[in-house]
């Protein structure tokens, strides 16, 4: 049986690979430092998904939060 999680939609995951504005707001908004976001959006990180993470890519994409994640299924 597959095992369900929540990330990122590849859209948005995307577009944070490409934007340093929205990594220093992570950064500060979540207090973790700046290579630690950049390591987080390399590698899909599940902590992109707690909602003061959505709340800011939210905020600053001017995407509806429910629009930001997908459910994928890994093995």
């Amino acid at each position: 049986m597959p095992i369900t999680t929540i990330r990122l939609k590849e859209s948005v995951l995307n577009h944070l690979k490409d934007d340093n504005k929205i990594k220093t707001m992570l950064s500060f908004n979540l207090n973790k430092s700046y290579p630690t976001i950049t390591k987080w959006i390399r590698e899909d990180s599940d902590q992109l998904t707690l909602a003061s993470a959505l709340k800011t890519i939210s905020e600053y994409l001017d995407i509806p939060v429910d629009e930001l994640t997908e459910c994928r299924n890994i093995n």
